[in-house]
């Protein structure tokens, strides 16, 4: 099963998690959400990044067994930082359709591969060590 990020997943994810309890009050109200953590949690499977909360501007997934294809083209326009590095995420990427305030993607050691090509303006930062991503600068 793909791990959706739904607001409703997000609600019964954290009130299930023994140590987030007392911090449920904290996702009662999900579009208050900016920022998420999910790495270093050892979670396997695929991810479908569509159903993100509009507020979130965050994502950590780095450290995990997430695996499958990554379609960067549906992130939402808030997401200034994604970081899915150190994972089994293959195939290709488009970065030629992201929106203009993602500043931050890290992509590193996953089994990535394709010619992409992307404009010097696009990122601060973006890393693709450990792939085999072929970047080409416009």
């Amino acid at each position: 099963n793909p791990l959706l990020f739904s607001i409703r997943g997000m609600r019964l994810a954290h009130m299930h998690n023994a140590k987030s309890r007392e911090h449920a009050h904290t996702c009662r109200k999900a579009r208050a959400i900016f920022k998420l953590r999910y790495k270093k949690n050892q979670l396997s499977g695929s991810v479908v990044l569509m159903q993100l909360p509009g507020s979130l501007n965050k994502l950590h997934l780095a450290n995990n067994r997430l695996s499958g294809s990554l379609d960067l083209t549906r992130l939402i326009s808030s997401m200034a930082r994604l970081n899915a590095g150190n994972n089994s995420f293959s195939g290709t990427v488009n970065l030629s359709q992201l929106s203009q305030g993602l500043k931050g993607l890290f992509l590193s050691s996953n089994e990535l591969s394709d010619e992409v090509f992307i404009s010097d303006k696009l990122f601060k930062k973006l890393s693709v060590r450990g792939t085999k991503l072929i970047m080409r600068i416009e």
